[in-house]
């Protein structure tokens, strides 16, 4: 599932989704993950360009001897600069 949306006259753009995995082995449960994923860039006088993401990582495998649950999170924050090699602007 994820949901889109753009704010202050197509400035902020968002994006927000979620899935949700379950595997079955000889009808027994293998492994679930659940992943949460959240976005937004937001535009600054044509030029800048500030992005920020976010993802969660939940995953539960009742079978595994070593490592049953798995949880991560990342984010990530990025700039960019947009600029022009001609003498137009």
């Amino acid at each position: 599932v994820s949901v889109r949306r753009t704010f202050m006259d197509r400035k902020l753009n968002t994006n927000a989704s979620v899935s949700y995995n379950n595997s079955n082995l000889n009808g027994n449960l293998s492994s679930r993950v659940t992943n949460i994923r959240l976005a937004a860039n937001y535009t600054l006088k044509e030029k800048h360009q500030f992005d920020l993401n976010v993802t969660r990582v939940d995953r539960f495998s009742p079978q595994s001897e070593t490592l049953q649950r798995f949880n991560e999170l990342t984010v990530q924050l990025g700039y960019s600069y947009n600029f022009s090699l001609t003498n137009n602007e």
